[in-house]
């Protein structure tokens, strides 16, 4: 697997959605031409910005194709596919390499060591799903540890 290098401007993505939840399509690829008109490089989608945790895994699929499918060649995009639920972010794993995404990126929950060591695990199997590079997001741990 090589790493891709990223630069430039990278914004994370909000994802436009209807009061069920379905991506709002149309809306979504305005603001995505909007973005790369003005000079962006690519997009960060599914992420906290875009609440891709609280949104139906249809709708973040959706989301990723259509960010995908705007950026072809001009802009990458970085898919955000961590889920409460390890199956889930591995199949979004998967899709994201199935639709051609840059690289795919995880948050793993921080509930506690049991957690963390799953996370990890959880990690491995989305980037075996992935031929590109997997980017990790964390929170920062801001409970006290023994010396």
């Amino acid at each position: 697997m090589k790493n891709k290098q990223f630069g430039g401007i990278m914004p994370a993505f909000i994802t436009p959605f209807d009061e069920n939840g379905a991506l709002k399509a149309d809306s979504a690829r305005r603001l995505l031409e909007r973005e790369l008109a003005a000079g962006v490089q690519g997009f960060y989608v599914n992420g906290a910005t875009g609440e891709g945790l609280f949104l139906p895994e249809a709708t973040r699929r959706d989301m990723a194709e259509t960010a995908v499918s705007v950026c072809k060649g001009r802009g990458a995009v970085i898919n955000h596919v961590g889920a409460v639920d390890p199956a889930q972010a591995v199949r979004l794993a998967r899709h994201a390499g199935q639709i051609g995404c840059d690289a795919i990126s995880s948050m793993v929950p921080n509930y506690g060591r049991r957690v963390l060591a799953a996370g990890a695990g959880l990690l491995h199997r989305a980037s075996q799903e992935r031929s590109r590079a997997l980017y990790g997001e964390g929170h920062e741990d801001r409970r006290r540890r023994r010396a």
